[in-house]
């Protein structure tokens, strides 16, 4: 009722539509979740370090899971463009070491940029970028795909990520690959993720996604027994299914 009563108040200042609008102009988004395995992850005293353990642990399996996507979507239809997004340079150089395409990140001036996101809007292939440095405020409507290679701790992070892509002016439906290191905090983090953006979708429609982590809500991801959280495996359109 407050968030009615809310738009009620604004609705002569502001002109909302609804995510179904978006949805019914665009063509369509399917999300999936690519399971991997993950070397023995070192335990640490805070959830920093050990996300940074179990990034270290997994990502020679992200590194081949990635490219393994890559090659599959370039065999079905080499005029798809792709997007990789990661949190780790490293990464993205040793991805991009096996299979070339454009790189962007924080160090890459704002004249290059311009000319990269042209040339890949203009060419295609593949653009390797950070999630910080290229998930927001540039449209790269050419790809319609998407992986992330590791999970942010701000859900709002990975989805801002994914709209480069499917968003206004995309004429294809978009696939987004979310790499999930089994058994690791990595995967408690996803299906944490899940669980705030159903409440998110839910109160707000879908339109805003401001939900961030407390805190206590970090404490428990640590914790060894989470089932409280329902797996989820495949996401489509931002509906959990």
């Amino acid at each position: 009722r407050t968030v009615q009563v809310l738009r009620w108040r604004i609705e002569n200042i502001m002109n909302e539509k609804s995510a179904a609008l978006l949805r019914s102009t665009i063509p369509s988004k399917l999300e999936v979740r690519v399971p991997h395995p993950s070397d023995a992850v070192d335990q640490a005293p805070d959830w920093i370090q050990e996300r940074n353990n179990v990034h270290s642990a997994a990502r020679p399996y992200k590194i081949m899971a990635t490219i393994t996507i890559i090659d599959a979507i370039q065999a079905c239809d080499p005029s798809d463009a792709i997007i990789v997004f990661s949190n780790r340079i490293d990464t993205l150089n040793a991805i991009r070491g096996n299979r070339p395409g454009f790189l962007f990140t924080g160090a890459v001036s704002s004249e290059a940029r311009i000319t990269i996101i042209d040339e890949f809007n203009k060419d295609g292939g593949i653009i390797y970028l950070t999630t910080k440095a290229g998930g927001v405020g540039i449209n790269l409507t050419r790809a319609n795909h998407v992986i992330i290679t590791d999970l942010a701790w701000n859900p709002v992070d990975d989805n801002q990520a994914v709209s480069r892509s499917w968003r206004m002016g995309q004429v294809k439906p978009v696939t987004v690959y979310r790499l999930i290191a089994e058994g690791t905090l990595e995967e408690r983090l996803y299906r944490r993720n899940i669980q705030k953006h159903a409440l998110a979708a839910r109160v707000l429609e879908e339109t805003q996604f401001n939900r961030l982590y407390t805190r206590e809500d970090l404490m428990r991801l640590t914790e060894a027994d989470d089932s409280s959280l329902v797996p989820t495996t495949v996401i489509m359109n931002h509906r959990v299914l």
